[in-house]
């Protein structure tokens, strides 16, 4: 068995890994960048009428046979490790054919992410596994592990064939709402000859430590308790961060408000996990917030599922009348409706609850500003990271016990051999 990093060894996102023996090939995730080679951010839009053989000589697509439309002798899988666009994000492309092997929950999230983006969803031929039950593409046997991450339902592969055994271990860390399943993994790790380890933090914040999911709820509580609305500004398939906020408002007797997008992914993804809060009967204090431009377009779907939150739909009146009493999760593209319809929210708190570098995006900082500047919001962030610190790293090194580490999806693969000692 061998492999070949086709993307992600010297940048964060992006990820591809081919694995192939001598009768099957297969590809570990097909990422679509982060970030330009210069370092500035990646955006698709500036490529999207491109060809496959321009985006392919231009170094964006990779270069791999048996995997676009009208070739021959295709690839015989893709695994794809979770719902993140860095790595599922140029499924697009690939011949329609290809086999899918990836979580189910995972594909009804990338399924909302196409239904509420422009890009197309490509993956038809799905084969849905489960953790930690091994399952065979050709002569290659994988066993996935649910690992703690930022997006919900990510895995891990152990890959085995000819003798050789990899471990890829995807996007994970140890300090969120599921940092068991790390310590269970640690606690009874497999034998590995090859791992592939994210380092996305590494040569970021030296040897910063994490604080835990848990911690963040504390410094969310501290700030819903002030007599203030809050606005915060976070992605809506981070589970764990929405699950932090929505505890956060239940122990302050906060009415948490979300949009229709986040309320179909919750109602969707409960389905998968009753653990996940969504405005249904049995949670308290969630309620739905309808724009015409989110009912349009999950009525182009199926216009039945417009109906499933009208019992928890906020109006505007009850938004205005008293502000102080609701958290409001929200994206920029909200400065708009703020302007024209919510004139008393003002004086409140706007947390910022994601990565910093997002922070550099222009409607980020045009809804800061707004905010700031002509209502008066106090700024704070809220965060913590979807990915392992160097000490988690290193306790996956020293369990797993790997002959040969290899760096992916970090900016520092020169930091690999200082850091991890290898038995």
């Amino acid at each position: 068995m061998r492999y070949r990093i086709l993307r992600g060894e010297n940048e964060i996102g992006g990820s591809c890994v081919e694995i192939t023996t001598k009768q099957t090939r297969l590809l570990v995730d097909i990422g679509m960048p982060l970030m330009n080679p210069d370092g500035s951010e990646f955006d698709f839009k500036h490529h999207q009428n491109k060809t496959v053989k321009q985006l392919i000589s231009e170094k964006i697509l990779p270069n791999i046979s048996g995997i676009y439309e009208g070739e021959k002798n295709l690839i015989n899988g893709v695994l794809i490790s979770h719902a993140h666009y860095d790595h599922f994000g140029f499924s697009q492309f690939l011949n329609p054919n290809i086999e899918y092997y990836l979580g189910k929950a995972t594909h009804e999230l990338i399924k909302i992410t196409s239904l509420f983006t422009p890009n197309t969803d490509n993956i038809n031929n799905v084969n849905y596994f489960s953790n930690e039950i091994p399952f065979t593409i050709g002569d290659i046997k994988i066993t996935p592990y649910l690992v703690d991450h930022s997006a919900f339902d990510a895995y891990a592969f152990l890959i085995e064939a000819e003798g050789k055994t990899y471990f890829y271990s995807g996007d994970f860390r140890a300090h969120g709402r599921k940092a068991a399943l790390f310590n269970r993994l640690i606690a009874n790790p497999p034998k590995v000859d090859v791992l592939f380890m994210e380092g996305t933090t590494l040569g970021s914040n030296g040897d910063h430590k994490n604080i835990s999911e848990i911690e963040l709820q504390f410094h969310f509580e501290e700030l819903f308790a002030q007599n203030k609305l809050s606005i915060v500004n976070t992605s809506s398939q981070n589970i764990d961060r929405i699950i932090t906020i929505y505890k956060a408002c239940l122990h302050t007797k906060k009415t948490l408000v979300i949009d229709l997008y986040l309320a179909y992914i919750l109602e969707k993804l409960n389905k998968e996990n009753p653990n996940i809060p969504f405005p249904g009967n049995k949670w308290k204090n969630i309620r739905v917030k309808y724009t015409q431009r989110l009912a349009n377009v999950i009525a182009e779907e199926d216009v039945k599922e417009l109906y499933k939150f009208t019992s928890h739909k906020i109006e505007l009146s009850e938004l205005n009348d008293k502000p102080e009493q609701f958290v409001l999760i929200t994206r920029p593209f909200f400065y708009s409706y703020l302007q024209k319809h919510l004139p008393n929210w003002k004086n409140g708190n706007y947390i910022f609850s994601m990565w910093s570098g997002y922070k550099k995006a222009k409607n980020n900082i045009r809804f800061l500003e707004f905010l700031v500047n002509e209502r008066n919001f106090k700024s704070t962030s809220i965060h913590t990271s979807g990915h392992a610190d160097e000490d988690t790293l290193k306790r996956l090194v020293d369990a797993l016990k790997p002959k040969e580490l290899v760096p992916i999806h970090t900016l520092a693969p020169e930091e690999y051999a200082e850091k991890f000692k290898l038995v």
